[in-house]
């Protein structure tokens, strides 16, 4: 299980980029 999530972008990359605004 390990390997298939290191395989996945880190949770940050799932996240939008910081440079958008959050919906605010």
């Amino acid at each position: 299980m390990s390997m298939g999530i290191a395989a996945r972008p880190p949770r940050a990359a799932l996240l939008p980029p910081p440079s958008v605004p959050r919906s605010r």
